[in-house]
């Protein structure tokens, strides 16, 4: 099944990106973060399901905080494992409501980043030990699994992404879990969880890491059957449309997606994001 992520399109409300959506014909859409919170946001998100047989999927920054902050489960301030822990049992309550079987956050990071620098080329700082950070996510992680138990969500923790420039800045030391198969296979060590593979993610840090994508995710694509889709030249998560002479399309044509549930995360026109799913439902038989 394929859904769209409501951050493909603009919009001043997470009601209004809804139902632009399911105007244009997409019914199966993923909640994420890029609106406002307002009062009545699940009243008005049960409605559209309701008026539009809306399928909805939940994803790591939604509902967005009233006070903006930077998710992270893997942070050693006291402060903001509450406020991650917080958002994401409100994430999990809401998606019971609005009928999602699934619940995605994003992988630790190794210090506690800006929200004016996600996606930006970082400047050096002191970085948490990587086996402290994995113990305070496994930790985390598990709270949330037990509080998500009774409402029948899956958790998926979703690969993480680093660019070349911010790579460098950290003297080749990645700030972030979750960069790779390599890391894949370490943290699943570690303790079980459900793999989100973003393949956009992965090109971007496996290029920074200087490793084969094509490698890396024909990998990764097996332990997953959850995928966040869109391209990029592999320096930075541009959120762009898959094509067919792309090199992530003669990957993706190898591989079984039947049974994989798919989020188009593709940040640009309705005709671009239209063209991507159609090519990746051919996929699909």
């Amino acid at each position: 099944m394929i859904y769209i992520s409501t951050g493909c399109i603009s919009g001043d409300s997470i009601r209004d990106r809804v139902e632009l959506l399911a105007q244009e014909g997409f019914l199966n859409i993923e909640l994420t973060g890029g609106t406002k919170l307002y009062d009545n946001y699940l009243e008005d998100l049960i409605n559209l399901k309701e008026k539009y047989h809306i399928n909805y999927l939940v994803h790591n920054y939604f509902p967005p905080p009233k006070e903006p902050f930077v998710l992270n489960l893997g942070s050693k301030d006291e402060m903001i494992i509450k406020q991650s822990l917080s958002l994401c049992k409100k994430a999990i309550h809401d998606a019971s409501l609005l009928g999602s079987d699934y619940y995605s956050f994003h992988a630790g990071f190794y210090f506690d980043p800006k929200i004016r620098e996600l996606g930006e080329i970082l400047d050096d700082r002191v970085l948490a030990s990587a086996t402290e950070t994995v113990a305070i996510f496994k930790k985390n992680v598990k709270t949330l699994e037990d509080f998500s138990k009774p409402y029948g969500i899956r958790l998926f923790i979703e690969n993480n992404v680093v660019n070349l420039g911010s790579f460098k800045s950290f003297n080749n030391t990645p700030p972030a879990m979750l960069l790779s198969f390599d890391e894949f296979l370490k943290l699943k060590r570690q303790f079980s969880f459900n793999l989100l593979l973003d393949v956009a993610h992965l090109k971007v840090s496996v290029n920074s890491l200087g490793l084969n994508f094509s490698h890396e995710l024909s990998n990764l694509i097996d332990c997953s059957d959850y995928l966040h889709l869109s391209d990029n030249s592999g320096l930075r998560d541009e959120n762009k449309q898959i094509t067919m002479d792309s090199d992530l399309f003669s990957i993706l044509r190898t591989k079984n997606l039947n049974k994989k549930v798919i989020t188009l995360e593709v940040y640009e026109d309705i005709d671009k994001i239209r063209g991507t799913y159609n090519l990746v439902q051919s996929l699909l038989g």
